[in-house]
């Protein structure tokens, strides 16, 4: 289901544009592949506040196609049994559409590299964008880490029910095997009592859909409890990385510390966390593509801005995606036509 503040901001910045008649220009302040950003009196001022939805739009389609590759590599390491790449082109493929989630939720991500967008030297080179209730954007210097791109999830982890993001939980779930559990809430519980459909008899209890942590952690307020447990899941995000890349290890952890104990392990345990990456990877572009698949759908978008929207999105230029080599085929199709809704004419 699309963000519905979100889509009306995105048609709101389309219309600016058409109705300014805006042209595309290099020039700082200007309809330009990236927006611009200045300090003044401290806070974060961006030129192209007014019609900012437009590069939401960039920065989702363009996570969406950078992804595609990496999915495809490791989706073809993954069978052929090569955990580390595996992991490390899965994880790559999430990083990337991770960045269309976020601009999505209304949380865009803007990494100006090195070129200097911004009358200020001394400006920072990577910038996010928020998007108020009020439907308005506010301004935030932001660090280039990988990492950085993760804790931007934290409030949209901690904000939503964990069914709501189910490729969250799944990897959540590889992650902290018998460490937490998913319960029922306890007003789904007594919404329940007397009904046609009752829960099942035992079936475990929590105040919040929430994983629950240890009885050591329950000392602690709620609040407290699940940004720690979410902080701890986004860094075995990044770490996994770090494994896979620089010491060659995609394989399962405690498959492997199995396997050392001499405990008997198959092909299947050790690629657990490989595959856990892969699911994660094809869920969430699957869902991200769908919601832009549909956003695009609805969009009315003038031959003027498509021609600046796919310049904007190629910007910087890489290698053209591998569609057809996607699997499942259909996600593949999917992804090649959106890429096709932003082709000028």
């Amino acid at each position: 289901m699309l963000n519905n503040l979100v889509f009306s901001n995105i048609k709101k910045s389309l219309d600016v544009i058409d109705q300014r008649g805006l042209k595309f220009s290099f020039e700082p302040g200007e309809l330009n592949l990236l927006p611009s950003f200045n300090t003044v009196n401290g806070d974060i001022v961006c030129a192209q506040a007014d019609y900012f939805g437009f590069y939401a739009l960039r920065s989702a389609l363009r996570g969406l196609e950078l992804s595609t590759n990496f999915l495809v590599a490791g989706q073809r390491t993954l069978n052929d049994g090569l955990h580390g790449p595996a992991v490390a082109s899965l994880y790559t493929a999430a990083y990337h559409v991770v960045e269309s989630f976020l601009a999505l939720s209304g949380r865009v991500s803007i990494d100006l590299g090195d070129e200097k967008h911004s009358q200020d030297a001394d400006a920072p080179r990577v910038f996010a964008g928020l998007l108020t209730i009020g439907n308005r954007w506010v301004f935030e210097k932001r660090r280039r880490t990988h990492a950085g791109r993760w804790k931007d999830l934290r409030p949209v982890l901690l904000k939503a029910d964990a069914e709501s993001i189910p490729y969250f939980q799944d990897l959540f779930q590889h992650f902290f095997r018998g460490q937490y559990k998913s319960r029922t809430p306890i007003k789904s519980y007594l919404k329940a009592l007397g009904s046609a459909n009752p829960l099942p008899v035992g079936e475990p209890l929590s105040l919040r859909d929430e994983w629950c942590p240890s009885p050591k952690a329950r000392q602690k307020s709620r609040k407290q409890k699940k940004l720690k447990i979410v902080d701890k899941f986004l860094h075995l995000i990044t770490k996994s990385r770090h494994g896979a890349l620089y010491t060659g290890f995609g394989s399962d952890p405690l498959a492997y510390e199995a396997a050392v104990n001499g405990e008997w392990v198959n092909e299947g345990h050790m690629a657990a966390q490989a595959k856990a990456f892969e699911n994660f990877a094809r869920e969430i572009v699957d869902e991200v593509s769908a919601k832009l698949d549909e956003l695009l759908g609805n969009l009315d978008i003038s031959e003027a801005v498509r021609s600046v929207l796919f310049l904007s999105v190629w910007w910087p230029w890489f290698d053209t995606p591998r569609y057809d080599l996607i699997q499942p085929k259909e996600l593949g199709m999917r992804l090649e036509r959106i890429s096709r809704r932003i082709l000028p004419e």
